[in-house]
C-alpha cells in the first residue's frame, strides 16, 4: 500500500503542476511572495459512522467515527480551495497532536510545485501555514520555524 499511495501522490502533484502551468496568469503560484504567500489551512473535522468500520472510534463529542486532519490551499476571495492532503485518523485522535500536524503539512507541501520550495525541500516565507488553536503546540510551531515556513 505505501508504494501505491506514493505513486498516487506523485501523479496528483504532476497533475497539479500541469494545471497550474496551463492556468498561466491565473495560477495560484503567480505573484507569490512573503507579502502575498500561498496559504495552506489545516483543520480537523469529525465524521460520524454508524457501524464499526476499520479504525473508527468514539469521538470527543460522544459520537463514533473518524477525526481526519485536512490541508487545503486557500485560493482567497476569488476562489474556493484546493485539497492538498488528508490524514485519516480514528475518532479518538487528539486535536492538538503535533506529529499529525507535521505529517499532514509535509504531505501538503509535497503536493506543491517544486519551484515554490527552497533547496532541499525546505519551505520559504512564501508559504503560510494557518491553523486553529489545535495546531498551536510548541512542537509544531518549532517544526514550522525549522522548516522556514510562515
Amino acid at each position: 500500500a505505501p508504494t501505491v499511495i506514493e505513486a498516487i501522490s506523485k501523479a496528483r502533484r504532476a497533475a497539479r503542476e500541469r494545471a497550474w502551468t496551463l492556468a498561466g496568469a491565473h495560477s495560484p503560484a503567480v505573484g507569490v511572495s512573503a507579502k502575498s504567500p500561498l496559504v495552506i489551512d489545516l483543520d480537523a473535522t469529525l465524521i460520524n459512522v454508524h457501524s464499526e468500520k476499520e479504525q473508527a472510534a468514539p469521538t470527543f463529542k460522544r459520537g463514533f467515527g473518524y477525526h481526519p486532519l485536512c490541508a487545503f490551499l486557500d485560493h482567497g476571495s476569488d476562489g474556493t480551495g484546493e485539497p492538498l492532503a488528508i490524514q485519516l485518523r480514528p475518532g479518538n485522535a487528539g486535536s492538538n497532536t503535533a506529529a499529525d500536524h507535521i505529517t499532514v503539512t509535509r504531505d501538503a507541501l509535497a503536493q506543491l510545485p517544486a519551484g515554490l520550495l527552497a533547496r532541499g525541500g525546505r519551505g520559504s516565507k512564501k508559504i503560510l501555514i494557518r491553523t486553529d488553536g489545535a495546531g498551536g503546540t510548541k512542537d509544531f510551531l518549532a517544526w514550522l520555524q525549522r522548516q522556514r515556513l510562515a
